[in-house]
């Protein structure tokens, strides 16, 4: 739980690598904002973090099963930043897909294996936690580092949650969910 506190007190404009996770955001389709809660959560953004379980690098991918399944070949590439945020993210995008954009399946699958899970009824009360944890980090996140696009446009979804659009300070455009927690691809016209 410290862990997860120090990382959520981060400034955004602190976070290590952040090149390589709007990289992998943009290649992945995966939100960044997301992302780098995944990783803070996972991590607190260390590159050589390794859990008991086998999780190795800032996104925690496990070895030798994710690593592998995602293209690694040996788990010394998971020490590399750049190119552990980029399997994280790929990782995110093909559970988004399996989840049909269910945002909390997504985040319970990378955290305990999506073998393990039907639906999420099968969430365990720890995994759940972890996906509280997640969403706080990228709400706190959101806060220090992106802004309302006011060009952009918010609309509800046909599961009733809120969708917004919102901009980085590079310009970059990023979906949200404001309330429910699930994200679905939906298209925004402005």
């Amino acid at each position: 739980m410290l862990v997860s506190l120090l990382a959520v007190s981060a400034r955004a404009d602190a976070i290590p690598h952040m090149g390589c996770f709007e990289v992998a955001s943009r290649r992945h389709n995966v939100e960044l904002g997301l992302l780098v809660a995944v990783a803070a959560v996972e991590s607190n953004w260390q590159a050589d973090a390794r859990s008991s379980a086998g999780a190795h690098g800032i996104m925690q991918i496990r070895w030798p099963l994710t690593a592998r399944h995602m293209g690694a070949r040996r788990v010394a590439e998971l020490y590399n930043p750049c190119l552990n945020i980029d399997i994280g993210a790929a990782y995110l995008a093909e559970l988004g897909t399996r989840y049909s954009g269910d945002e909390r399946m997504m985040l319970a699958a990378y955290n305990y294996g999506p073998t393990r899970l039907r639906d999420f009824r099968d969430v365990p009360d720890s995994v759940r936690g972890y996906i509280d944890r997640v969403l706080a980090a990228r709400n706190h996140l959101a806060g220090d580092r992106l802004t309302v696009d006011s060009e952009g446009c918010g609309f509800r979804g046909v599961d009733g949650g809120e969708y917004v659009w919102l901009r980085g300070p590079g310009g970059q455009l990023y979906r949200r969910v404001t309330e429910d927690g699930t994200r679905r691809a939906l298209e925004c016209e402005a």
